[in-house]
């Protein structure tokens, strides 16, 4: 995942497919301004993904 953060959820609402079954590689830099967790974190409680 190559996103900055603060545009994250802006790109994620784009992807139609689940993501339950990918691996994802995230780089933590800054948290979603959203949610304000960290981008691992907010990918596990928002689109129900595992560490």
């Amino acid at each position: 995942m190559a996103i900055p953060s603060v545009y994250l959820e802006n790109e994620l609402k784009k992807i139609t497919h689940p993501l339950n079954d990918k691996i994802i590689i995230s780089e933590v830099k800054r948290f979603a301004p959203e949610t304000q967790l960290i981008v691992g974190e907010h990918l596990q409680n928002h689109y129900n993904l595992s560490w």
